[in-house]
């Protein structure tokens, strides 16, 4: 079970765990987390709290500034964001779930009993956007490796909660499928960013160097994606 501790200004979750070796802080609109091997002693905690207080702090202070994700209530009307623009959720009977782009609608077909069960029209939804993502960002992983000078072992799209992608040692990139809510030059960006770490697995300034040599305004992008992430959901 996770632990609560207090501090003068916020509180702290502590997630153990025997697989863990190292100590992660996760800080963002739900507060603070901080995940810890299974073995380490309260005391240690509280002086690792202690060190990062002025850092979290700070960290605290950005995610308040943030404008919150819209929260969809899966009816007809309700505002849906895709590739960086918004669209209207149409929910409609029909004889299976499909889901189509018409006009400035995203148009979801269900069977009459689960016309008005939102649960299931995001799940309906979800999926469409998930295959939809997947097909766009291996054709943007296609197009941008060429350029960076790498070939990835191979591309996997799916649910993360706190990260955009990543890069293997073996190659193999994964991408958030939420990506798909951002404009198409923001997710070009994390395409190019987890392209660049096959030949940096770090993020040193040779690395950044090869995502500029790509990318000239990858920081606009970057700042774009730190700034309105959080709004990439529905």
């Amino acid at each position: 079970m996770p632990e609560i501790l207090a501090f003068r200004y916020f509180d702290v979750t502590v997630i153990r765990s025997d697989r863990r070796r190292s100590a992660t802080f996760r800080v963002d609109q739900s507060g603070v987390s901080f995940r810890v091997p299974k073995e380490i002693g309260q005391q240690k905690i509280v002086e690792l709290v202690e060190k990062k207080t002025a850092w979290i702090r700070k960290k605290l202070e950005y995610e308040a500034s943030l404008t919150p994700p819209v929260r969809v209530g899966f009816e007809s009307g309700d505002p849906i964001p895709y590739l960086g623009k918004s669209y209207k959720l149409k929910v409609q009977v029909g004889d299976y779930p499909q889901v189509e782009m018409v006009g400035q609608d995203i148009s979801v077909s269900v069977v009459a009993k689960h016309l008005t069960n939102p649960p299931y029209i995001r799940s309906v939804l979800e999926r469409w956007f998930l295959d939809e993502a997947a097909i766009l960002l291996s054709q943007r992983l296609d197009f941008f490796a060429p350029l960076v000078g790498v070939r990835p072992t191979g591309i996997q799209v799916k649910a993360y909660k706190a990260r955009w992608g990543s890069c293997k040692m073996d190659g193999q990139i994964q991408f958030n499928w939420r990506l798909i809510h951002g404009p198409v030059d923001v997710l070009d960006y994390v395409v190019v960013h987890e392209l660049c770490h096959m030949l940096q697995h770090n993020h040193s300034a040779a690395y950044w160097s090869e995502v500029a040599r790509v990318m000239p305004d990858y920081k606009v992008r970057r700042k774009w994606l730190s700034e309105n992430g959080n709004s990439l959901t529905i």
